[in-house]
């Protein structure tokens, strides 16, 4: 039933990989950017790396990104496990919230700290500096930071990529992704399975009643052939008694010879044949008697007389 399966489940599987790889190159895209926890730093000293204004909260897991298809196939895959994706989900959706200063402000506020801290290495510059730009920073905050923050991950134009995610796009990937793969093929490939069991016990059953009637009509056969062969050799032996009985009755019995003699002459008179009509010609003139002691005169002795 396994191999009946074989290609139904394979089927599922190539589309169930076709799902994967468009999704990966989707995920890709929307957060290959996203920091993650064990980050790469840039190598400038005058200069943080964007990541470093992300608290370490709000990063991706270093097993769990998107930063290229083979770690986002890999991602996906604990996704569709249900294994502790709601946190990939929160961290692919942050969103820059409105800061409290306006726009100059902040970058200015910003800039002073990040300064502090690179001379100093004061980490209460590096919170007021994460508390100025809270949770995400824009491509266009990062931009205006350019001087004091650098980045491995640049855009095509050479600048630095947002930290930011895309809310609207996790919720859709997320959900989307859940529902196909672990509450539709997973239970698709099941079903076949099932399928495909429950095929061959119907077949076993269909097999073992089969099995069941050829027995029956077997042994109702073999009964029936016993049975006539016993009948035949009841009659074989009744017929070889009567012959022995007969044949008895015709060699032991002198009466019985007699009369079967008396039978023969007795045909012989009436039809006129015989073995001496053969010889002369003519039929017998005498007859025998049934006691054989005397003899009659035919018909031209009495006209000789």
């Amino acid at each position: 039933s396994l191999g009946k399966s074989l290609t139904a489940v394979g089927n599922l599987g190539a589309l169930l990989l076709l799902l994967f790889f468009i999704v990966g190159i989707l995920t890709v895209e929307l957060f290959g950017t996203i920091c993650e926890t064990d980050f790469k730093a840039q190598t400038d000293p005058g200069k943080i790396d964007r990541c470093d204004l992300i608290l370490p909260d709000r990063r991706l897991d270093s097993h769990a990104t998107f930063e290229d298809l083979g770690m986002a196939l890999i991602t996906l895959f604990r996704i569709s496990t249900s294994d502790n994706w709601a946190p990939l989900m929160d961290a692919t959706g942050i969103m820059a919230p409105e800061r409290p200063l306006p726009f100059e402000e902040n970058i200015q506020l910003a800039r002073e700290n990040i300064q502090l801290f690179l001379s100093t290495g004061d980490i209460k510059y590096r919170t007021r500096f994460r508390e100025a730009l809270p949770l995400c920073q824009s491509e266009q905050e990062l931009i205006a930071l350019e001087d004091v923050v650098g980045c491995l991950h640049k855009t095509e134009f050479g600048n630095c990529a947002t930290t930011c995610g895309n809310q609207l796009g996790s919720s859709i990937v997320f959900s989307f992704f859940l529902c196909l793969s672990n509450f539709i093929l997973l239970n698709l490939v099941m079903a076949v399975l099932m399928q495909e069991l429950q095929e061959a016990m119907t077949m076993s059953t269909r097999t073992k009643s089969s099995l069941t009637v050829l027995t029956a009509v077997s042994a109702a056969t073999n009964k029936w052939l016993i049975k006539a062969g016993e009948n035949a050799v009841g009659s074989n032996e009744n017929s070889e008694a009567g012959s022995r009985k007969v044949s008895t009755i015709s060699v032991d019995d002198p009466k019985a010879k007699s009369a079967d003699s008396e039978e023969r002459d007795a045909t012989f008179d009436s039809t006129g044949s015989g073995p001496d009509a053969e010889k002369g010609g003519k039929a017998p003139v005498a007859g025998r008697t049934a006691s054989g002691g005397s003899v009659g005169r035919t018909a031209s002795g009495a006209s000789k007389g």
